[in-house]
């Protein structure tokens, strides 16, 4: 009979703390538990995904029931530990909570969790993906978490924490994975290699891990895939076949060019990268582990530190000053910050090496005068230590004009006349802050001119969040990719304030009563605020600069009084969630719909649970009765709730200290 190969990550799974990869810090205090009998009755292993929450739940379920433990290390000769192994262990039970999230199968678990364990200590209950159990269901765990019998052992794992009720997670002792280091996880894909008689360039495991973020399962998937297309060696060209990435000498060329001001040849390359596919995100981490260590040399002149480039590598970098590459960083480092995982990091990361490039063009084309100036300043600090007047001259390029504009500050330095080298440095600092000072002055009132119209909006919009709306309206049409630029930019703007959650109750509700007929209408109007004209120009430019929010959303359901709105992303879905809390945009689109309506806004991860809780609702013929929901009593509470939470939010948290507060139960 023919068995499917078992997968990299899979066959590989450790089986002891010892084949473990990072969380050093976690497994000492589990194993100490361990070893002096100190075991938590109910844990939490929190996390992103593939990072080995699972393998230590089951290594600490194992380790908890081994006959012959040594210095908390499980023996793997046991029965327990061969059962273990086996996967039937009969005091270890493992559940799906994405498939088992209802309140009987909890219930279940109540009415097992009392009986003794057959072999071990424990009766141990693994519980993985436990947020997507349902409010009932967590209601029913409460009190078994609470107060277990003395041979239960839980432990819950979860990727995402945030959506824990707060009295589970006080009953429970937490350990956050974090994602496993670049050490650790080299070193297990090394090994991994090795044991399937592949060599794998160091380069490639860099890649690697940038692909896969720390998790050690993606990076064991991108491997696998790997070893399928090659015989017995693996490099850079075969995963970049695979996975468009950057190689090392791509991003070396890209940093070279920004430094020598090459504009065309930065465009080129991600016009291009962009058509093919690359993962920007991945691209811009790369490029500033490159620049730390340019940085690190640069200050040291230690090769000690090159773990990415060689010193051959650096010909043309070096030359560069560190002013330029510590610019250069935070340009990046603020692109991926405010961009990671959304449409808009090809324009931003794009819009901020270019910029980079313009601050390096204007530097050089101001050196002359600098020196001049400075010399002569210089000569002023000697002579006089009260006051001295410092010029300014801040060059920004658009096309081919040029503007300059000088603006004079008066400073009180005092100056050490035995040590002009010292005064010297202390005044390019105090120049530099000027500089800074000023350019965040011109941003504010708008009198910067920067390469690009798209770079201008970028740059205004984070200090003025209106300026891009206003720069939008001053034409008559617009291009679906400025209506893009501005959607991303108003997510980026909101990227700090807190909306409403839309209730999962308040969606089945909906879903209960939905109309196809209702959908089809409301649909079609939205799709009429982005209709396009022959040149690919919007026909309602100005609905479509009002609605902009909805630019790309899809209409999932529609009843007689709710809409719901599916968005690409939970960034989308937070920003149309934000601007529905505003009445003045509320009644704008009800005009459009000609009648008022409740309408939530979900990202596409979220909608995928809803089909999944919807529909096991439905097959066990347990879908509520529908209620009729006022649209005025939803959003004024929803305005009171937020008002209340703004409030009180200090109050609360000044009670709860004052009085020990921890937990509020959930339910009545």
């Amino acid at each position: 009979m023919m068995e499917n190969k078992k997968s990299l990550y899979r066959t590989y799974r450790p089986s002891t703390f010892k084949a473990l990869a990072g969380h050093k810090n976690i497994v000492d205090i589990l194993v100490k538990q361990l070893k002096e009998n100190k075991i938590s009755h109910a844990v939490l292993f929190a996390g992103q995904r593939g990072t080995g929450k699972t393998s230590v739940a089951r290594i600490f379920a194992k380790s908890a029931n081994c006959t012959n433990l040594a210095d908390g290390f499980c023996c793997e000769k046991c029965e327990n530990c061969f059962s273990a192994n086996n996967n039937s262990a009969p005091d270890i039970f493992e559940i799906d909570a994405a498939s088992n999230n209802g309140v009987d199968e909890i219930r279940g678990i109540k009415n097992n969790v009392s009986t003794l364990p057959v072999l071990g200590k424990y009766k141990v209950y693994i519980i993985d993906e436990v947020h997507m159990l349902t409010k009932g269901a967590f209601n029913a765990l409460l009190k078994t978490l609470e107060e277990p019998p003395a041979h239960a052992l839980f432990i819950l794992a979860t990727t995402e924490y945030a959506k824990i009720p707060a009295t589970i997670i006080s009953r429970c002792q937490t350990f956050n994975f974090q994602k496993i280091d670049k050490s650790s996880l080299k070193d297990r894909l090394k090994l991994i290699s090795k044991e399937e008689k592949y060599i794998v360039s160091e380069e490639v495991l860099n890649e690697i891990f940038y692909l896969s973020e720390g998790s050690l399962r993606d990076a064991l998937n991108i491997l696998e895939q790997l070893m399928i297309v090659n015989d017995s060696e693996i490099n850079i060209e075969s995963l970049k076949a695979i996975f468009y990435i950057a190689t090392k000498h791509e991003k070396i060329a890209i940093i070279e060019s920004i430094i020598n001001g090459e504009f065309e040849r930065v465009i080129n390359y991600f016009e291009k990268a962009d058509g093919q596919g690359m993962d920007f995100d991945v691209f811009a981490l790369s490029l500033i582990e490159i620049i730390k260590e340019v940085i690190e040399y640069k200050l040291t002149n230690n090769v000690d530190f090159l773990r990415v480039l060689e010193k051959d590598d650096l010909k043309v970098i070096q030359l560069s000053s560190l002013e330029t590459m510590f610019r250069l960083a935070d340009n990046l480092s603020e692109a991926y910050a405010k961009t990671k995982g959304t449409t808009v990091s090809f324009n931003y990361l794009l819009i901020s090496l270019l910029k980079s490039v313009a601050d390096i063009k204007v530097k050089d084309k101001n050196q002359p005068t600098h020196s001049i100036e400075k010399t002569e300043e210089t000569k002023i600090m000697g002579e006089d230590s009260q006051k001295t007047n410092i010029k300014i001259i801040n060059v920004e390029e658009e096309g081919k004009d040029t503007s300059q504009e000088k603006v004079d500050f008066e400073s009180k330095t005092s100056i050490d006349t035995k040590n002009i080298q010292e005064q010297t440095y202390k005044d390019s600092m105090t120049e530099r802050k000027v500089n800074e000072n000023l350019e965040k002055l011109l941003e504010s009132q708008n009198q910067l001119n920067n390469l690009k119209q798209e770079s201008r909006i970028i740059d205004n919009s984070i200090n003025k969040k209106d300026e891009a709306t206003k720069i939008v309206n001053e034409s008559t049409t617009l291009l679906l990719s400025e209506l893009a630029n501005l959607q991303s930019l108003e997510i980026l703007n909101n990227s700090d304030q807190e909306s409403h959650s839309v209730e999962l109750s308040n969606i089945i509700n909906l879903l209960v009563g939905a109309k196809k007929e209702f959908r089809d209408l409301i649909d079609k109007k939205i799709a009429q605020w982005f209709e396009l004209d022959e040149n690919n120009k919007l026909i309602h430019s100005e609905k479509a600069q009002v609605f902009f929010p909805f630019y790309k959303a899809k209409v999932s359901a529609v009843s007689k009084q709710e809409i719901l709105i599916k968005c690409d992303d939970f960034a989308q879905a937070k920003l149309l969630c934000l601007k529905l809390e505003n009445r003045e945009f509320r009644q704008k689109v009800f005009k459009e719909f000609g009648r008022e309506f409740i309408i939530y806004a979900i990202d596409s991860n979220k909608w995928e649970d809803v089909k999944i809780e919807f529909k096991n609702l439905k097959v066990r013929n347990s879908l509520p009765t529908r209620i009729e929901v006022g649209v005025f009593e939803y959003y004024d509470s929803l305005a009171k709730s937020k008002l209340e939470k703004t409030l009180n939010n200090d109050l609360i948290e000044g009670a709860a200290k004052i009085f020990d507060i921890e937990e509020i139960e959930i339910g009545e």
